[in-house]
């Protein structure tokens, strides 16, 4: 009986020209997944960067709004000397009542005018003081800090946010802080600030204050006066008291958006003048932006996560780009190593 051959089919290693050519098509697909998610993750980091400069300027831009309706106030109070330099202190009252500034403004502690004087009408002032005295204020009004200074600024008329915080008959010459501020304000006739110190507000006890003072004089000051001339005229400041922490945080209300801002806000002496509470973990961007207060520079560091502003289909689509192309790629060298042998035919035994 004549035999039949028999052949069986067998799969051979891949030869090296279809090895070199998978590792080359292998070492393509990385560099594409990888170029890939690379630049979908530095998009996204433009994009985070891009919403939050938009956020953060916009906290400035309601912060800067609300500092020049205080200067208009400061403005608005040296009018009414500049009108009537008898003013009352019941007219004042009268005035500032109507402006209903502590609901409109929560940033302001208190608005006051400062008599200028010597040592030598202080029996006058603190005598006018306690005549015009009214509910609530804490009599005797004497003048302090005690001894006086050579000059005076006494806090004559005063619009506070608390009855607890009152103010009257203090001689701001008499607090080493409110000097510089002042000195400037009589030359300069704008608005200058003090650095921020320790608040007086049993309120907001804890935190700052800042006091912008506008000086007051007996007649029109035109550009050309001198120093000595502004000095002369000076008859007394316009003095708002403001509370930077709630004045930030009226800024930070503004920032429409769901992930935590972290702020911190320091003078250029690096003094912290406000801090916010929340801590931004992980991968964060930050945004430095300078401010000015009347004369002094408040420096805002602005923190966020990552991926501020970013959808979660933006957030996740760099990894699932990697994952996705990783999935190809193996795929790929799966078949390929299975389909890359060469197939021959063997006569069996």
């Amino acid at each position: 009986m004549k035999k039949v051959p028999v052949y069986l089919e067998v799969r051979e290693p891949p030869t090296l020209r279809w090895r070199i050519l998978g590792i080359l098509i292998v070492v393509v697909c990385l560099a594409f997944t990888f170029g890939m998610w690379t630049f979908m993750e530095r998009t996204n980091d433009s994009l985070a960067a891009v919403n939050f400069d938009v956020q953060a300027d916009r906290a400035i831009d309601v912060l800067e709004e609300r500092l020049e309706v205080y200067g208009d106030l400061l403005y608005g109070g040296r009018g009414l000397f500049l009108q009537d330099p008898e003013l009352t202190r019941v007219e004042w009252d009268t005035f500032m009542e109507s402006q209903n500034l502590f609901e409109r403004y929560p940033g302001i502690n208190n608005i006051a005018y400062l008599e200028v004087a010597t040592p030598a009408d202080a029996s006058r002032i603190e005598r006018e003081l306690n005549q015009s005295a009214q509910l609530g204020d804490q009599l005797p009004i004497s003048l302090y800090p005690q001894p006086l200074t050579d000059r005076l600024a006494v806090v004559t008329y005063s619009t506070t946010v608390t009855d607890d915080y009152q103010v009257l008959g203090l001689n701001a010459y008499g607090r080493e802080a409110l000097v510089p501020a002042l000195e400037l304000a009589a030359i300069s006739g704008l608005p200058e600030s003090t650095e921020a110190f320790k608040s007086r507000n049993p309120a907001r006890e804890g935190t700052k204050d800042v006091i912008i003072f506008l000086a007051v004089y007996e007649k029109e000051i035109s550009a050309t006066s001198t120093d000595a001339e502004r000095i002369d005229a000076l008859s007394g400041y316009i003095a708002l008291s403001i509370h930077p922490e709630t004045l930030i945080k009226q800024g930070l209300n503004e920032i429409s958006s769901t992930e935590p801002v972290s702020v911190r806000v320091e003078t250029v002496n690096g003094d912290r003048i406000y801090s916010s509470p929340e801590d931004i973990p992980g991968v964060r961007i930050e945004k430095n932006i300078s401010l000015d207060v009347s004369g002094q520079t408040w420096r805002f560091t602005f923190t966020a996560p990552d991926y501020y502003g970013l959808t979660l289909r933006e957030r996740f689509a760099p990894g699932f780009m990697l994952i996705v192309g990783l999935i190809i790629m193996i795929g790929f060298m799966t078949s390929h190593l299975y389909a890359g042998g060469v197939r021959v035919r063997k006569r069996g035994s």
